[in-house]
């Protein structure tokens, strides 16, 4: 089952910005479509907001952390 909301780790992960830096990022899309602090940013939003490709960010996100053999 793939996740629906995108975490600061993710951010950090899939862009290589610092903890500071990514938290600002999921802040930007929070403002940007009317969120409240600290609630909860999709990826489909994040990746809208980034111009990132869903379906790679999926990918990623899904196996993060899974061994590949």
């Amino acid at each position: 089952m793939s996740r629906l909301i995108i975490y600061t780790g993710d951010v950090q992960e899939l862009t290589g910005l610092g903890i500071t830096a990514a938290k600002s990022r999921l802040s930007v899309c929070r403002k940007h479509y009317g969120i409240p602090s600290r609630g909860p940013v999709t990826i489909a939003e994040f990746c809208e907001l980034n111009r990132l490709d869903l379906t790679l960010v999926l990918n990623q996100i899904n196996h993060r952390g899974k061994k590949r053999v």
